[in-house]
């Protein structure tokens, strides 16, 4: 084991316990949901998140909760997987991943046809380096829950 800087005290970095299962206490990571909720939250980038409720954590601190955006602190793939929202009757939804500014990938998507609030998930592996960010973004206006929304993400490796 050995102590962060400035500790005093030991800390396990990696752990293999005695079946082969290995954990890894200070791996970058972050489970988010909205600040906000309601109908009518606006198109675009998503920056109303919060680190809480059940589960919620940023371990490392390398989400930033007042820009949206999840900034690698070393180089690897990295998981995320988002719900940010909601469609909302009569108006379509969508949802893009965004590194560095640009799109790139849009795992959901309803234009028109259903009729209630309806909600999906999308999940990418990005291969970053140190200083890439992620955001999400939400390309119409969209309903939000607080309890319900979320963005996480961890690095793989």
């Amino acid at each position: 084991a050995t102590s962060p800087a400035g500790s005093t005290t030991p800390a396990d970095r990696m752990r293999i316990d005695s079946v082969g299962r290995v954990t890894m206490p200070y791996q970058p990571a972050f489970y988010v949901r909205r600040s906000v909720s309601g109908d009518g939250r606006s198109a675009g980038d998503i920056t109303d998140w919060a680190v809480s409720g059940t589960g919620a954590h940023n371990t490392g601190n390398h989400f930033n909760t007042s820009n949206g955006r999840f900034v690698a602190p070393v180089a690897g793939k990295y998981l995320f997987t988002s719900m940010p929202g909601y469609k909302q009757s009569s108006i379509d939804f969508n949802v893009y991943f965004i590194l560095n500014g640009s799109t790139l990938a849009e795992p959901v998507r309803f234009i028109g046809g259903l009729s209630s609030h309806s909600g999906g998930s999308g999940s990418i592996i990005i291969n970053m380096i140190v200083n890439d960010y992620v955001t999400i973004y939400v390309g119409y206006t969209h309903h939000a829950n607080t309890t319900n929304n979320y963005f996480c993400g961890q690095l793989l490796g």
